[in-house]
This record gives C-alpha cells, structure tokens and sequence, in this order.
C-alpha cells in the first residue's frame, strides 16, 4: 500500500504521519505504536514554541559546532538519540561503524525542505544545526520511543556536510545504508491532513487480507479521500525515497 524507499527493498519501514507512527513490516502488515505517546499539537506555532524552549536562552553563550572527525573507508556514523521530554534539548552520540556491520540501527527518509536552521541536536556538547522539516521529525522519532534511546542513521546529522569528499563517499554507500536498516522510517509532515477522519484510524491499524475482496480495502473507494493528501505530498516526487 506504501512504497518502500527505491533504495532498501530489504528493509522494513516505517512512515510518520504527524499523529502517529506506522510501520510497514517485512509482511506487509501495519501496525502503530505508543499511541499514547504521540505529540498532541501538532501546528507550527507550537512546534516553533519548543524549538525556542530547547534551544533555551538566547542571549547565552552558543554551543560550538561540532567538528566531524574522518571515517574510514566503509563507515558511517549513527547517531544514538537520548529520550527527552518535547522540551528538552535534542542530545545523542554517534557510533561509527562499517555499514556492513552487525549494528542494528534505523535510517530516516525525509525531505529537507527549508534548510534555515531551527533548532540543533547535541552531541559531545558541540551542536550540529537541524532545519525545520528535521526537527519535526526528530521530536516525534524521540516522542515514539519513550524512556529507550533510538539509534538512527539520519543523511543531514551523520555526514559531514562541510565535506564534499564525504559526502561524495556516503552517497555512494546510500543504497547499502538503507538496504542494511533494520528500519526506514518515512516522516510526511503533510498540514493538510485530517487527523481525525476514519480512514486515518482505519490506516494506522490496518493489516492486508489477502483472502478478503480487494486485499482488505473495503469496497467503498471515497473513503480513503481523506489520505489523498498523503500521496500528494511533495516526498514522493523525490528521486531518492
């Protein structure tokens, strides 16, 4: 029912919509989690709110930025996001490891969107600036995981953005990043969805019937309107997924 990204066809994947998180397992079947964790407002103005509480007082002292060391060939680095409340500032560490290592980690599939930054994830207490797009994602992938740290490979966090050669190097190994995920997490920030109509409760519990009439969809069509904006969202326009 929802693509996988082009590039992880062996991995399983996630897709959050601004309420809720619902994962796309290696079956096909979806299903959502920790519904009582999910952030309630979702509009702009309240998340612009948080970003001011967690980047603090304005008139302090900015942290420095964060200075990327060198991988070896074959590495990537992912970062160990800590659990917060929505206030808390973003903090985590990396782990650099061989992509083709063991290391169980999930990779996140987004857009960019405005690059300006609004807020900044912390790490060895030096800050690396997050967009608005990635910040939202961010609140709600450590939102979704509770009181457990999540270990995510995010493009934007864990390359060296400063660095063409780097960057050169990790989109080479951009298909092995995601094939080797345990999971891709798909964030659509789509404003235009409606939260509370039944076919978005019908979506985040949904599960494929392949003996039922068109594979469990029901047989009334309009009732899935209300997701068309979903499907009409920029991200899927994206050559890489």
């Amino acid at each position: 029912m929802l693509a996988e990204p082009a590039s992880s066809v062996l991995a399983p994947s996630a897709l959050l919509l601004p309420s809720s998180i619902i994962e796309i397992e290696r079956d096909s079947h979806l299903s959502s989690y920790r519904p009582d964790q999910m952030i309630d407002d979702n509009s702009e103005e309240e998340g612009r709110r948080y970003c001011q509480l967690r980047l603090g007082d304005a008139s302090a002292s900015p942290l420095p930025r964060f200075h990327y060391e060198p991988l070896e060939p074959r590495c990537i680095r992912v970062l160990e996001l800590q659990p917060g409340q929505r206030s808390d500032p973003f903090q985590g560490r990396f782990i650099v490891t061989n992509v083709d290592s063991d290391l169980e980690y999930d990779a996140l599939s987004y857009m960019w969107g405005d690059a300006t930054q609004a807020d900044q994830v912390v790490v060895d207490g030096a800050a690396i600036p997050t967009a608005w797009n990635l910040t939202r994602a961010l609140e709600y992938l450590r939102d979704f995981r509770g009181a457990e740290p999540l270990r995510i490979w995010i493009d934007a966090i864990c390359v060296d953005q400063d660095s063409l050669d780097e960057r050169a190097e990790q989109v080479a190994m951009m298909r092995s990043v995601y094939r080797n995920a345990h999971c891709v997490r798909i964030w659509i920030n789509e404003p235009f969805l409606d939260e509370q109509s039944a076919a978005v409760a019908a979506l985040k519990s949904f599960r494929t019937n392949p003996d039922a009439e068109n594979d469990g969809l029901g047989n009334d069509i309009h009732f899935w309107d209300p997701l068309i904006p979903i499907f009409q969202n920029g991200y899927w326009t994206r050559i890489w997924m």
